[in-house]
């Protein structure tokens, strides 16, 4: 079994859209032998559609009501790797328990890879899905919820020039403790 550092229960994925939270998540999540929670998958089952269906219709502060109380649950959870949607650090209660028994992951990418690895899904990204230039709305963004990431990072991975695979490698070893020797090597 799997020990995180510090007694912590779980590995938090924070950053902004795009900075791969979800796909370094689940080869995290293999890789420990851990739960895979998906934050906003949780919330698309709960509301029984899209994300940005439900923004259109009920606006962003009904979502980020929706988005809270997922957090209140699975930040409750143990031995998961849970990816959070990019504004959930937004509010504070959210900060307070996605940090409270976890280790809190901030995944980072320059503002134009963000750009890049999101323009083909722009459409399904509601903040970025208007007429407006996607790099300056993107910096916008970073320059509100930056000094909210770090203020819960435990641990800070820049994912812009780096393979997947060596991310989770990253994060493992910030994360984990060592195996004692006489434990089986994962």
């Amino acid at each position: 079994m799997v020990t995180l550092r510090d007694n912590k229960r779980n590995i938090v994925l924070v950053g902004f859209m795009g900075c791969g939270k979800t796909t370094i998540g689940r080869q995290l999540a293999a890789r420990l032998e851990f739960g895979f929670t998906d934050t906003d998958a949780l919330i698309e089952a709960r509301i029984g559609g899209t994300i940005p269906d439900f923004f259109s219709k009920h606006g962003e502060e009904a979502f980020r009501d929706i988005e809270s109380e997922v957090i209140g649950t699975v930040s409750n959870l143990a031995n998961q790797v849970i990816a959070t949607g990019g504004g959930a650090i937004l509010r504070d209660s959210n900060r307070a328990q996605l940090c409270a028994d976890n280790s809190v992951v901030w995944l980072t990418a320059r503002p134009d890879v963000v750009v890049a690895r999101t323009e083909r899904r722009r459409g399904l990204r509601p903040l970025l899905s208007t007429s407006e230039d996607p790099l300056e709305r993107v910096l916008r963004f970073l320059a509100i919820r930056g000094p909210l990431y770090q203020s819960i990072a435990d641990v800070i991975i820049d994912t812009s020039d780096r393979p997947v695979h060596r991310a989770v490698g990253d994060i493992v070893r910030k994360c984990v403790l060592p195996y004692r020797s006489g434990e089986p090597a994962k």
